[in-house]
């Protein structure tokens, strides 16, 4: 006998090893018959329960941080959407001391690269472990082959230039190197950080930018086209003041998703383990 929850997992485990073994998408070459003949360890149903218990607490609050990250942005957003394109504060009205520009009036592409021998699987970040729909990312499963890569510090904004429409997107809250399919955003100044990367988070952004992409089956933004996207330029006290309010909210989602990571690294590690027996979350009976 299998209950339900164990069952999942113990097909998560297999699908994991299936796709380790073939170096690519599983479901591409699984069939019925591979899942017929695979071996498995069926413990005792309070192993069973114990061992699905302790990888769903984990998926849980990995769950549960999500949650609270995509409430932070919408936040964040809210009050970006209020201030800057709304400007609910003056009446509906811009400021006479703000003025409108374009992209790069405030940030520019940063260019300085970092030799891949000083970063680990934390602090690089490229297309493939940015997750889609501005979720962050996840970490990195291997790290370039190139002695250098484009370097980013704390502060900037990292967005995947290939399928803009995949809306990938991370602020980073640390320094490390990215693939160079990732473009680096570094404000021009220190207060405007936290305001470009709600520019750049924006739906309209990512429609402009996929308005201006190149290529058909694997479409780059032009990054050209991407730096004449227009804003508005603030006073610089507003500018102090957003990022007095939305720095909080943006250390908060930077600790959950690095907490995240580190649930996710402990939950995929336990995972064979568990199923394999390996690891007992049960006392044996005499």
């Amino acid at each position: 006998m299998v209950i339900q929850s164990y069952l999942y997992y113990l097909l998560k485990d297999k699908i994991n090893l299936l796709q380790n073994q073939t170096h690519g998408s599983v479901f591409d070459t699984i069939t019925r018959d591979t899942f017929a003949n695979i071996e498995i360890n069926l413990p005792e149903i309070d192993e069973q329960r114990s061992v699905a218990n302790i990888l769903s607490a984990l998926d849980d609050k990995i769950a549960i941080n999500k949650r609270i990250n995509r409430h932070l942005e919408q936040m964040a957003q809210a009050i970006f959407k209020s201030w800057f394109i709304d400007f609910e504060p003056w009446s509906g009205v811009m400021p006479d001391d703000w003025h409108n520009g374009i992209l790069r009036d405030i940030c520019s592409y940063n260019n300085e690269r970092v030799a891949v021998s000083t970063l680990t699987l934390d602090t690089y970040i490229s297309t493939e472990n940015m997750i889609s729909e501005k979720a962050g990312f996840v970490v990195a499963t291997s790290l370039p082959k190139t002695s250098k890569t484009t370097a980013f510090a704390k502060g900037d904004t990292l967005i995947s230039n290939i399928r803009p429409y995949f809306k990938k997107i991370v602020y980073s809250g640390f320094a490390g190197g990215c693939s160079t399919d990732v473009l680096c955003f570094r404000p021009n100044k220190t207060n405007l950080s936290h305001y470009v990367f709600n520019i750049l988070y924006n739906d309209k952004f990512f429609d402009y930018m996929v308005i201006g992409s190149n290529g058909t089956k694997m479409p780059r933004g032009n990054k050209e086209h991407i730096m004449n996207y227009p804003v508005t330029i603030p006073a610089d006290l507003i500018l102090d003041n957003f990022m007095s309010v939305v720095a909080p909210m943006i250390d908060m989602k930077l600790i959950l998703m690095g907490e995240t990571n580190k649930l996710a690294v402990l939950r995929d590690s336990l995972l064979p383990r568990l199923m394999s027996g390996e690891i007992s979350v049960t006392k044996s009976r005499h």
